[in-house]
């Protein structure tokens, strides 16, 4: 840190006063403020925090305006487009992005993790069938603790890696197992030969009376996916950006415009919703799979996108994030992540119900956001 100073100067007094100078390792310099009313008995008005910063980081940096986000010195949007699940984790345990051999030894050490106890397993008895998974989940990981005993002391730092590497590699069993209860299903142990994504699709859709080949691009898909909601609740864990939520929350609480915008969308969001679940009529209730003689629905929001109900919880949880609180941002993310991962599971299925219509009713729809595709923006392309 360089040692300069910034010297304010009181027309109205005559008086001057000397603030240090703040140099970052990326960013415009700061000049510290922090002493100014104790000398001056003045404060600053900046509304919205457009020319503060709210606090200081080691591990990541923010630019609004230029929509700059790094974490560690590595751009978040090439690493939400070109690093998958396994290389966050290890980002997030290591500081830094493995290289090849890294990479396979981190996702070998993690595949020799992935089965559970075989006690633990049967721990899934004592939850009723209707469970809600996300519930028997939360149940699992706690009772995980009382299987592994030698890694329970936050403070040693050999302990924090193994039990990393044990949760990392065990949620995915845990939430296929949580999945194959609220079925009947037998469970499927995973196996080593297959890589993370791979290996969850396996314990989650295969069955011991025929094989499963698991598809190589919903495979990439999901791994692409969870790395994007990883990294998302890790940006939302430091400290820089809460305190910017924070301002941003209270620039919000301040913007009537702000709030109206964010009443609006919630508004659209809950018709949107409702006007879908009503147009379903009768085809709403029981899962498709148990129905007899199922339609398909490609007429009204369904004419524009394939999930409405979704989409339009979505855009009722973006009008309370603009309008209520932004921290609504979180469960915005993690709803968002669940619901692409059920509209992709919900679709293979119609594929099979429907072969001949739905590839059709995919390549004239959009699946959540009723946006343009490349292909229809592409002059002279095929709708």
């Amino acid at each position: 840190m360089a040692k300069s100073t910034a010297t304010l100067t009181d027309n109205e007094t005559g008086k001057s006063f000397e603030f240090p100078i703040i140099h970052g390792t990326i960013g415009p310099r700061l000049v510290d403020i922090r002493k100014m009313y104790g000398a001056s008995g003045m404060f600053t008005y900046d509304p919205g925090f457009t020319s503060t910063g709210s606090c200081g980081s080691k591990i990541t940096y923010i630019d609004g305006d230029e929509g700059v986000l790094l974490y560690r010195g590595y751009n978040i949007a090439e690493l939400a487009e070109q690093s998958d699940f396994m290389e966050c984790c290890y980002l997030l345990m290591n500081g830094e992005l493995p290289n090849k051999a890294q990479k396979e030894k981190f996702s070998r050490d993690i595949t020799m993790h992935t089965m559970v106890h075989e006690q633990l397993s049967q721990f899934y008895r004592g939850f009723r069938r209707d469970a809600h998974p996300m519930a028997v989940c939360c149940g699992v990981v706690g009772a995980l603790s009382a299987f592994y005993h030698d890694s329970l002391d936050i403070h040693d730092p050999y302990q924090r890696m193994v039990a990393s590497y044990r949760l990392i590699a065990k949620m995915p069993t845990i939430a296929a197992y949580s999945y194959k209860h609220s079925l009947g299903q037998p469970f499927m142990y995973p196996k080593n030969a297959l890589d993370y994504c791979s290996n969850f699709l396996h314990m989650m859709f295969a069955n011991p009376c025929e094989d499963y080949a698991v598809d190589p691009v919903l495979a990439k898909a999901i791994a692409v996916r969870l790395g994007i909601v990883l990294l998302i609740l890790l940006i939302l864990r430091l400290p820089a950006l809460r305190q910017a939520l924070l301002s941003a929350q209270s620039y919000m609480a301040d913007s009537r415009a702000m709030g109206v915008l964010g009443v609006a969308l919630c508004a659209l969001g809950v018709g949107v919703a409702i006007w879908a679940r009503a147009h379903l009529g009768r085809n709403w209730g029981m899962p498709m799979s148990q129905k007899e003689n199922p339609k398909l629905v490609m007429t009204g929001p369904y004419a524009w996108v394939r999930h409405p109900i979704y989409s339009g919880i979505l855009l009722a949880m973006l009008g309370s994030t603009i309008g209520a609180t932004v921290f609504w941002i979180l469960p915005l993310v993690l709803f968002g992540a669940y619901f692409v991962y059920s509209a992709c599971r919900e679709e293979q299925f119609m594929i099979s119900q429907f072969p001949d219509q739905y590839p059709a009713y995919i390549k004239r729809s959009h699946m959540l956001l009723p946006w343009p595709s490349r292909a229809d923006l592409k002059p002279g392309s095929e709708t």
